[in-house]
């Protein structure tokens, strides 16, 4: 078959024309995948920063509850150690008063005994002299009278 160089040029305008289209349908396909991949990975990687904003957000909420726990702790610590040292501090004040009584007492308890231990000296010195002085008040006023018995000797006393 032959054909005539008009129609030849024509099939082949047409054929270069289809391949144009076709090419630039191709290239216009690929555009739209390349725009959607793009728009997916764009997707992808806000979806990433909006998860490790959420990651980062919720590793400071533990850290700032992991802290405020720590000083929760602290401070029952602190307040466990000032219980006890005031706890102390009150165990060694009763003490100390109760030894203060119990010296105080100690102490009067002697002064009582020495008191009550002077009180019978000076009774005794007081029945001596009373007791010499009745003797030598006899011995002015009887010159011949025997002298008395001394108690509870009876007539074996000389």
């Amino acid at each position: 078959m032959d054909l005539d160089p008009k129609e030849k040029d024509e099939i082949i305008k047409n054929w270069l024309r289809k391949k144009d289209e076709e090419k630039k349908r191709k290239e216009s396909e690929q555009a739209k995948i390349r725009a959607k991949k793009e728009k997916q990975k764009q997707a992808q990687m806000e979806k990433e920063k909006e998860n490790f904003r959420k990651w980062l957000e919720n590793k400071k909420s533990q850290e700032e509850t992991a802290r405020k726990e720590t000083e929760r702790k602290e401070k029952e610590k602190q307040r466990k150690e000032e219980e006890k040292l005031r706890k102390q501090k009150e165990g060694e004040a009763s003490f100390n008063s109760w030894l203060k009584k119990k010296k105080r007492h100690e102490l009067e308890r002697k002064i009582k005994e020495k008191l009550t231990m002077l009180h019978l000296y000076e009774e005794r010195e007081r029945r001596i002299e009373e007791n010499e002085k009745a003797f030598n008040d006899w011995l002015k006023n009887s010159k011949n009278k025997p002298k008395p018995l001394p108690l509870n000797q009876g007539l074996d006393s000389k």
